[in-house]
């Protein structure tokens, strides 16, 4: 008799995750992108998980998380239509996805790889040359990148907007309030320890963190999660944090 709510991004977008996987008897999933209303059955215990990628949890954890309003209208205009015209790079994904031309596509990449040690720009290659992740993850000037400085101020800050978020919801008729972070794939797989920023860590053993926390890190740390081709998870990888999730649902009764 649960009531399972879910602020996350695309690792538990309704593509990959809905009611069937989750102990609970009702779901409700919003995208950090979008807002929801809601209104709580008070006959059900009600739990708030926040589901974030690593790469993007300092941008989340800026401020106060506020995806969800109860008791509030959100007003849209009526009639109105949105359309395209012509999208290049949507006509070239749905064009270009048949076998043939994705065998090509690889050939053209393996070349450029053999031949010129070139990879796409947006992403990067691991040491062992084995899987590919995001530049998102490497590029230390960037704020998603595990290796980009993280000052304890800051840390301090996004534990305090943890708290806050928690509280805020509990005010709100929440009985618990649950945060993850999923480590990006360079974490696991492709990290440099002496570079690493540390983020996850940093936050779930902060001494002022009042707020509960699944560890994934610790629970992906080693293992083959992430498609290799991908910065999602794998079957296994979707697994593991389900049943994490799932067991924690569960002891908070």
């Amino acid at each position: 008799n649960i009531g399972l709510y879910v602020i996350g991004d695309s690792f538990l977008e309704k593509e990959r995750a809905d009611l069937s996987d989750f102990n609970a008897k009702t779901y409700q999933y919003v995208h950090f992108n979008d807002e929801a209303v809601f209104k709580l059955d008070k006959t059900q215990r009600n739990i708030l998980v926040i589901e974030s990628v690593e790469r993007h949890f300092r941008e989340h954890l800026a401020s106060q998380i506020t995806n969800y309003q109860l008791d509030t209208i959100i007003t849209k205009e009526k009639n109105e239509i949105n359309f395209e015209v012509f999208n290049p790079e949507k006509f070239n994904s749905l064009f270009f996805s048949f076998t043939v031309f994705e065998k090509i596509k690889e050939l053209k990449a393996t070349l450029n790889l053999i031949l010129f040690e070139r990879v796409n720009p947006k992403v990067s290659l691991s040491k062992d040359r084995k899987n590919i992740v995001l530049k998102l993850d490497t590029d230390e000037s960037l704020i998603n990148s595990n290796f980009n400085k993280l000052e304890d101020l800051e840390v301090e800050n996004i534990v305090q907007n943890i708290n806050s978020t928690k509280e805020k919801y509990l005010k709100m008729g929440f009985d618990e309030v649950i945060f993850t972070i999923i480590p990006n794939k360079t974490t696991i797989c492709c990290n440099d320890s002496t570079r690493y920023n540390q983020l996850i860590n940093r936050v779930q053993n902060h001494e002022k963190l009042d707020t509960h926390f699944i560890d994934i890190l610790a629970l992906f740390k080693d293992k083959l999660v992430y498609e290799k081709g991908d910065t999602h998870w794998n079957c296994y990888g979707r697994r593991l944090y389900l049943d994490a999730l799932n067991r924690k649902i569960l002891d908070e009764k």
